[in-house]
């Protein structure tokens, strides 16, 4: 999977991934997906579409302490590779310890 993906919410074309593991993968079936305009969470097809999550994945994913430093730095970064490079460089970052 490579290229854009349209977000199914917002409608936004995310040209860029930025996994938080390392900098050379590529979306998979079934990983995660983060609008970097509406921030809704997604799930990778093996298209490389995204589609929406049910209300059941969204409460699920969002607990997850991953998905909430992700959040929390795209809320607070100056745009989507700000936040791509805050996550890929916090020292020790692990899940659910950003601040």
């Amino acid at each position: 999977m490579s290229g854009s993906t349209t977000c199914p919410y917002c409608g936004r074309e995310n040209d860029s991934h930025a996994p938080t593991g390392n900098d050379y993968h590529v979306p998979e079936e079934g990983n995660v997906s983060i609008c970097w305009k509406c921030h809704n969470i997604g799930i990778f097809q093996g298209d490389g579409s995204v589609r929406k999550v049910s209300p059941e994945e969204d409460a699920e994913l969002r607990a997850a302490p991953e998905i909430q430093d992700v959040l929390m730095v795209l809320k607070k970064a100056q745009g989507p590779l700000a936040a791509a490079d805050i996550l890929r460089t916090a020292e020790r970052w692990e899940p659910g310890h950003l601040q």
